[in-house]
């Protein structure tokens, strides 16, 4: 999978780097919450911070059972890999660009090998969700017609316009408690 690798507390590999929500782990809204406030102490203490590390403990409790529910969802409803790549020719596969499978399959055949090919091809993930929506089927898509295993294929890389907020538009320590829940 394509997941980012974090600490416990959303410390990311790249130093200064904090990852929270669905941009560590997918795994609903009480984890991108939990993950959320966790990051953010994460980085109060790593500017020398003090921070309360008994609802740190509590946070991470929460983090764990959420995600807990999110894997037994998981493995309740298993993604429909064999439906996407059976996807009907007609079937609008991307909606935001209005192509359907028929039209990403045949990216395949023109010799895209991964997903950002078949991208530059098709327009697959071109569109206002940047392929939030469309990137996991046309990956099974891209698979099935490939006969290869849709982790090799890669993802689809984001596209402009990307604005990543500074660590300084915000400062953290005004408050006391600035992750505290309402």
């Amino acid at each position: 999978h394509w997941l980012p690798v974090t600490d416990g507390d959303g410390r990311a590999t790249a130093a200064g780097v904090y990852l929270a929500g669905d941009g560590a782990a997918i795994a609903g809204g009480d984890a991108a919450e939990a993950s959320g406030a966790l990051a953010a102490y994460a980085v109060i203490a790593d500017r020398g911070g003090g921070v309360p590390m008994a609802r740190v403990a509590a946070l991470r409790h929460r983090l764990a059972r959420a995600r807990r529910f999110a894997a037994a969802l998981d493995r309740a409803f298993p993604f429909p890999h064999e439906f996407a790549a059976a996807m009907a020719n007609e079937t609008i596969l991307c909606r935001c660009e209005a192509i359907s499978a028929g039209e990403f399959r045949a990216a395949a055949a023109l010799g895209a090998v991964e997903m950002n090919r078949a991208k530059a091809f098709s327009r697959v993930g071109m569109g206002r969700c940047q392929g939030r929506v469309c990137a996991a089927a046309a990956a099974e898509l891209l698979a099935a017609a490939l006969d290869a295993d849709p982790e090799t294929l890669g993802r689809l890389r984001g596209q402009a316009p990307v604005k990543p907020i500074p660590m300084a538009a915000s400062n953290p320590m005004a408050s006391s408690d600035p992750v505290a829940s309402p």
